[in-house]
């Protein structure tokens, strides 16, 4: 097996963590020696042993001249566990090929340091930008200490994400639903507009998958009547972030917290970050879309398109009005098939792999 194979396997193991690792890393790795594995073990969750220490202990048999592949530069530091690299030079493996650095300050370059300074081999950069993508959401909380923040909408073929009557359900296929599901669970938190509420009257949950519920957010302007929506009933933590300073408290259910704020576009992530939330999923509808278009919070879009047409209805970003040489321009990183859909991966232009 080639040896960037090794590497495409620790990938594959470190989403073994979805969801679970924030605000740490997902991290897998893998133990060869003689072409054949005999390890491997990824971060399950925060608090719990790191992918280098659960390779070594999965392995049956002496590792004394082994090679290990690693998704993330290996922690030099007693964090709530302790450095990775002292585990690896104990274990005697003679090579480790590690991805990518890790950007935390209190590691980058400091790992491949310890290692080598004990005589292991290190190599850095295969499937560098795979491992790059994987992390984003850590990479952007290390570099820039705010939230990662992904738009994701279902739209048809021409371009709408609900019919003239507000309706959405269901634009995309049940594979996508459960896609879209699979994001809810890897997220802190999700976020509608008031509008979403009471058109769609959403959960916001992962039912269609296992995984944990994020918290989740409303933006409103205006109360809504709490005790008609499954997202103010059901009991789950759940915010309602506005600009409207006198928008009343009273009433407001148990599980409902309210956050005010004097300049939303300028303090939304901020404030968000103060509350341990490293990403968030932001679900609509146009409004709000349009809201985090303009003021340039997203880092990411996911588009579903379902291959149907309905000939008018509520465009995803129908606040925006620009002519075509101030247009904003993005970058489509892949094209994908889920169910009978196309899921496109959206990022600012520049931003993309391949520029």
């Amino acid at each position: 097996m080639p040896k960037i194979k090794y590497m495409k396997r620790a990938l594959s193991l470190a989403k073994g963590g979805w969801g679970e690792t924030s605000p740490n890393p997902m991290v897998g790795a893998v133990i060869v020696r003689d072409g054949k594995i005999i390890g491997e073990g990824y971060h399950s969750r925060c608090g719990m042993p790191h992918a280098e220490v659960e390779a070594i202990r999965s392995a049956k048999e002496n590792l004394s001249g082994a090679e290990m592949y690693v998704t993330l530069e290996p922690c030099n530091f007693y964090g709530r566990t302790p450095p990775c690299t002292d585990a690896i030079i104990k274990s005697g493996i003679r090579k480790v090929y590690i991805a990518t650095l890790d950007p935390n300050p209190r590691v980058s370059g400091g790992g491949v340091k310890k290692l080598r300074d004990a005589g292991i081999d290190v190599e850095v950069g295969m499937l560098e930008n795979e491992a790059k993508r994987l992390n984003e959401i850590y990479f952007k909380n290390i570099q820039e200490k705010l939230p990662f923040v992904i738009g994701k909408a279902a739209i048809t073929l021409d371009g709408f994400i609900a019919d003239t009557s507000g309706n959405s359900r269901w634009i995309t296929s049940e594979s996508s639903r459960k896609a879209s599901h699979m994001l809810r669970a890897l997220v802190d938190g999700i976020l509608v507009g008031a509008e979403t509420v009471r058109c769609d009257n959403p959960r916001l949950t992962t039912y269609l998958v296992e995984g944990k519920t994020a918290i989740r957010f409303v933006l409103a302007r205006h109360p809504l009547e709490y005790e008609r929506y499954h997202i103010f009933t059901d009991g789950l933590p759940t915010y309602i972030i506005t600009d409207n300073p006198d928008y009343p408290e009273e009433g407001l259910p148990d599980n409902i917290s309210l956050v005010i704020l004097s300049n939303l576009s300028k303090d939304i992530l901020p404030e968000l970050w103060k509350m341990n939330i490293r990403s968030l999923l932001v679900e609509g509808g146009g409004e709000v879309h349009s809201f985090f278009l303009e003021n340039s919070l997203y880092d990411k879009m996911l588009i579903f398109v379902a291959p149907k047409v309905i000939g008018n209805g509520k465009g995803m970003f129908g606040n925006i009005t620009r002519r075509l040489q101030n247009a904003m321009e993005f970058c489509i990183e892949s094209v994908d098939k889920s169910g009978n859909d196309a899921v496109l991966t959206v990022y600012k232009k520049g931003k993309c792999s391949q520029g």
